[in-house]
C-alpha cells in the first residue's frame, strides 16, 4: 500500500506545525508583556499608549513575516527569489507613493518620539497654534490667535517648536527715572498680575538691556501656550495703568536738531 506521505514530508509537516506552535506561544507571551506594560503609571499619558502600541503591532507583523519565511524555507521554496521580487515590487510601489510613505513614516517618528500630541501648542514656520488632530499622515493645528485651522503634511514637520507656559514681556523705561523706582514699580505689576486669571505665576526677572534710548526691564509670566496671547495684551494693559499711575513714561526714539543762526 502506497504511503500518502514520506518521511521527509512528515517531518517537514511537524517542524511547521511546531512553528506555528512556537509562534502562537511568542504571541501569546507578548500579549501578556504589552498589558502589563499598558497598566503601568509611566505610560497613563496618550503619547506613550501610542508609542507602546505601535511597538506591540510592529513586533507582532515581524513574528508573522518571519514565520511565514520559515515555514515556505521548509517546505523547499526559494525565499532568496520571493525576497527579491517583493524587493523590486516594494521598490517601485515606493516611487509611486513616495511623499506618502514620507508621510507615514515621520507621523511614526511623531508618535514614536513624542514631538507632540493632540492638545499642544506648537510652532510650525511661524504659524502657532493647537495641534486638534494628528494622525499618520496629516496635523491639523488651529491657531491661537483667530482659530484659523493649518492642515500640513507630517513631512514637512521637521522643524517643530513646542510652546512653553513662559511669556516674557520687556518693559522700556527712561534713563532719567530712578531705576529703584523702576523695579518696584514693576514688581508690583507682577503682584497685581497674578491676579489676573489664567495666570499661574509672575515675577520681575530684572533688568533686560541698556538700550539707545530706554533701559528694558524683563517682566515674565507662566500660563497656558493656548491662552498666552490674550494674557499678554491683558497684561499690557496693566503695565500702561501703573506705569501712568507711578508718574513713568515708556520712552521713544527723538531726533534733536541743531540750526546755526
Amino acid at each position: 500500500m502506497r504511503e500518502v506521505l514520506d518521511p521527509k514530508s512528515t517531518a517537514t509537516l511537524l517542524i511547521n506545525i511546531a512553528a506555528v506552535f512556537i509562534y502562537f506561544f511568542a504571541r501569546m507571551a507578548l500579549n501578556k508583556i504589552y498589558k502589563e506594560y499598558s497598566k503601568k503609571p509611566e505610560f497613563s499619558k496618550t503619547r506613550r499608549k501610542n508609542s507602546l502600541k505601535i511597538f506591540h503591532g510592529f513586533i507582532r507583523f515581524i513574528l508573522v513575516f518571519v514565520l511565514v519565511l520559515f515555514i515556505l524555507q521548509n517546505s523547499g521554496l526559494n525565499i532568496t527569489s520571493i525576497l527579491t521580487s517583493l524587493g523590486i515590487t516594494g521598490a517601485v510601489i515606493g516611487l509611486a507613493l513616495q511623499d506618502y510613505l514620507k508621510d507615514c513614516v515621520m507621523g511614526f517618528n511623531i508618535i514614536a518620539s513624542h514631538y507632540f500630541s493632540v492638545g499642544d501648542v506648537i510652532n510650525c514656520d511661524g504659524f502657532e497654534g493647537i495641534v486638534v488632530y494628528s494622525d499618520m499622515k496629516i496635523t491639523k493645528i488651529e491657531s491661537i490667535d483667530d482659530y484659523s485651522i493649518m492642515t500640513i503634511s507630517n513631512r514637512n514637520l521637521d522643524k517643530v517648536i513646542r510652546s512653553s507656559n513662559i511669556v516674557d514681556i520687556n518693559i522700556p523705561l527712561s534713563y532719567e527715572d530712578d531705576f529703584e523706582k523702576c523695579r518696584a514699580v514693576i514688581s508690583t505689576i507682577a503682584e497685581k498680575a497674578k491676579e489676573i486669571p489664567g495666570i499661574e505665576r509672575a515675577e520681575l526677572k530684572g533688568t533686560q538691556a541698556f538700550e539707545a534710548s530706554a533701559i528694558t526691564y524683563k517682566l515674565r509670566i507662566h500660563c497656558k501656550p493656548a491662552e498666552k496671547n490674550q494674557l499678554k495684551r491683558e497684561v499690557n494693559y496693566l503695565i500702561q495703568k501703573e506705569l501712568a499711575a507711578n508718574g513713568l513714561t515708556i520712552p521713544y526714539q527723538q531726533i534733536d536738531i541743531h540750526t546755526k543762526a
